[in-house]
């Protein structure tokens, strides 16, 4: 009868060492499973008019990737660069749609494992003297669980009139 007891405690102290690491794992599963992005520029430009010196326009098309096990919505990108000495910034909410259509506009929602592109578009009109051949941007891009930044360089290209 002595082996019962024994063997109940030893079949106890398995089940509750066991039951504490799944918990644990569970834990930690949940804590780490957030979105990874991973953003990389398909297209980066600045072009100018000839027409309006002081105006440039800012041409990016981003491949997002959300290489984590949960979804976010993006919310807004902020761009900044220097010009002569000064760090202009403007930041845009992105969304998708069409205000004209029965859907209207809505945020764009970034699944777990999914690859969107998403055109991006800005334009400043108080440069101080003319853009360089190329440009260095620090972006940041918040979502719902945070924030992600990077950095790229564009490209000038120029506008044609006839």
């Amino acid at each position: 009868m002595s082996e019962f007891p024994t063997f109940n405690l030893v079949l106890g102290i398995i089940g509750t060492i066991t039951g504490v690491i799944a918990l644990l794992v569970s834990y930690w599963t949940y804590r780490n499973a957030k979105p990874r992005l991973e953003v990389t520029a398909k297209r980066a430009e600045h072009v100018i008019d000839k027409r309006f010196p002081k105006k440039i326009g800012f041409t990016f098309i981003f491949t997002i990737k959300n290489r984590g096990d949960r979804g976010t919505t993006l919310n807004e990108i902020e761009m900044s660069y220097k010009d002569n000495g000064k760090t202009h910034s403007q930041k845009q909410e992105i969304e998708e749609g069409d205000m004209m259509m029965v859907g209207g506009v809505h945020k764009v929602n970034l699944n777990p494992h999914e690859t969107i592109d998403k055109l991006i578009l800005f334009d400043d009109d108080s440069i101080e003297e003319p853009p360089k051949a190329t440009m260095d941007f620090s972006f940041i891009l918040y979502h719902t669980h945070g924030a992600y930044r990077f950095n790229l360089t564009s490209k000038l290209t120029f506008q044609q009139h006839l």
